[in-house]
């Protein structure tokens, strides 16, 4: 009884912890994208420049 309870415990929290992981991912996924976007867009601008 006490076993199964703590495998339920364990499998929630064990999902809620990969849920998070993907919120942080996306986060960090998108943040490096607009990142390296705005990078290329002052290397563009520079090569205009010059």
């Amino acid at each position: 009884m006490i076993l199964k309870d703590r495998a339920k415990m364990l499998n929630e929290y064990m999902l809620e912890c990969l849920y998070q992981g993907t919120l942080v991912l996306k986060a960090f996924t998108r943040g490096a994208i607009l990142w390296m976007g705005s990078l290329s867009n002052s290397v563009g601008e520079e090569l205009k420049m010059n």
